[in-house]
């Protein structure tokens, strides 16, 4: 036999125990008694099962196996299962026919994951979204010996979110759209002067006259490079304001950033920049877009290591002689039913009254600086649906937080009352 054949039998056994206790008794109490108590327990048990089937959630109750315990018409209906088939018993994937439920469900050991919730996006019904909770539930023993699935209808969270999603948009492009019109003006200015400068020698060079090459060399230098900026600034704004949906994966957290932080280590050790690295062990895989959240933390260290150089700079010291004052430190860890990232540095910090303009669009304290970065990571990480955090202190430093929901939640197993004696 194998351990769940054990354990069921154990059940049984204790169950029939209880019935056999219940019947020794039962011929020495009050018939009128027995009576009223059964029709009390029926009745309960009809609106149990009213209010059961009459849930705005489906429901669904397996065992540890994923045979099915019970089913509301809630599940049966989100789910394709016909009204008059006989659930009970029958392996649920075997009556899933949405192929990204039952493929999450076959594949998934759910009395090894603890509480998981997912989003579905279904054709049939019409543009359905379901959110897909799963929690285990331990027997006498402590092991696992049941599986509750709750499926709730997302469909206007999620429109409602996607609508709030594109109005900051429209208002971010507003601001965005004055913003370039700015920055654009003085390059295209100075490409105007040296234009000028240049078709003057030119004219010159053809009434016979002598040409400076020099003065005409640094004009058409001039020239390349602002064009150089112009194309920088018209990257930047479309990288800004593109649509961008992230393609979300699961993905190793700390290998990614591990990946993300190794461009830096030569760097920071070339600058005399200690740059910690820490993990918490055994993190759940997170469903996210490597690529964005890869590129925004990218950019957030990039700005550390920045900050630490413009601090040393303010006090005169450069990095070929400076001591390893600088630190940055990198971690992630699950706070709660987030993965929390942290970057922190001992750099220049930001100035109190600045700290809240951050991430708004071409809005930088840097002298070469475009304004985007910290809006580009804030915009991606409100892709993710997660939130960022800052705190800086001139002079002391800044810690950047990234709040991104665990697709997986750390394991929280329901326990049902211990039996009455």
């Amino acid at each position: 036999m194998t351990p769940d054949d054990h354990r069921y039998t154990a059940m049984t056994n204790k169950q029939n125990g209880f019935a056999t206790r219940v019947l020794e008794r039962i011929g020495r109490a009050d018939p009128r008694l027995i009576e009223a108590t059964l029709h009390q327990f029926l009745s309960q048990k009809q609106l149990f099962e009213v209010i059961f089937e009459n849930l705005q959630e489906g429901l669904i109750v397996t065992d540890a196996q994923l045979r099915v315990m019970v089913c509301n018409a809630r599940a049966r209906r989100w789910l394709g299962i016909p009204s008059k088939r006989r659930v009970v018993g029958e392996v649920l994937p075997k009556l899933i026919h949405a192929p990204e439920i039952f493929q999450f469900i076959a594949q998934t050991d759910f009395s090894r994951a603890g509480m998981l919730e997912r989003d579905f996006r279904l054709a049939r019904p019409a543009d359905l979204c379901l959110q897909l909770t799963s929690y285990p539930v331990e027997g006498p023993d402590g092991a696992v010996s049941s599986i509750v699935f709750v499926l709730r209808d997302v469909t206007a969270a999620r429109r409602a979110e996607m609508q709030q999603r594109q109005a900051e948009r429209i208002a971010s492009l507003a601001t965005l759209t004055a913003g370039i019109a700015h920055e654009l003006k003085n390059p295209l200015n100075s490409l105007q002067i040296h234009a000028q400068l240049a078709s003057r020698m030119i004219a010159a060079v053809r009434e016979g006259g002598e040409v400076d090459l020099d003065r005409l060399e640094t004009s058409l230098d001039v020239v390349l490079d602002e064009t150089r900026r112009l194309t920088r600034i018209v990257d930047d704004f479309l990288n800004a304001v593109r649509p961008t949906d992230p393609e979300k994966e699961e993905v190793d957290l700390a290998a990614l950033l591990e990946k993300v932080a190794q461009p830096f280590w030569g760097e920071c050790e070339a600058k005399r920049i200690r740059l910690r690295f820490s993990c918490t062990p055994d993190l759940p895989l997170i469903l996210l877009d490597s690529h964005q959240i890869g590129r925004a933390l990218a950019g957030v260290l990039r700005n550390a290591v920045e900050a630490i150089e413009t601090r040393r700079e303010e006090a005169g010291a450069c990095d070929a002689a400076a001591p390893h004052d600088g630190e940055i430190a990198l971690a992630c860890r699950i706070d709660g039913d987030d993965a929390l990232i942290e970057i922190a540095d001992n750099g220049s910090g930001i100035d109190e009254e600045h700290l809240g303009k951050v991430f708004e669009p071409y809005f930088t304290t840097k002298f070469s600086g475009s304004g985007l970065g910290l809006m580009n990571v804030y915009r991606i990480v409100r892709e993710h649906e997660g939130r960022v955090e800052i705190e800086s202190r001139r002079g002391a430093g800044t810690r950047l937080r990234v709040r991104l929901p665990l697709s997986q939640r750390p394991v929280r197993l329901l326990t049902p009352a211990a039996d009455e004696t």
